[in-house]
């Protein structure tokens, strides 16, 4: 399923949260490790849900609409 698979799927459930599992976490495909996160943050956007990507180990609150989630992978090289 592709980026912009899941996020069409996340709609078409009425899901208010997405998560993305295994995304950014290795570096072994052929695509950058971060190519898989700039392309559900682009297909995530003006959807009816939220996009959550924690850094890896933080922990999440899946029903707190307030917290926000910073894009780290921007930051990381």
């Amino acid at each position: 399923m592709t980026s912009e698979q899941t996020a069409d799927a996340a709609e078409l459930l009425h899901a208010k949260v997405l998560l993305p599992a295994h995304v950014g976490r290795f570096a072994m495909g052929v695509h950058p490790w971060d190519g898989r996160l700039k392309r559900i943050a682009a297909a995530s956007e003006e959807r009816s849900f939220r996009l959550v990507t924690p850094r890896i180990g933080e922990p999440i609150w899946i029903d707190d609409a307030i917290r926000g989630y910073t894009r780290w992978s921007v930051s990381v090289d």
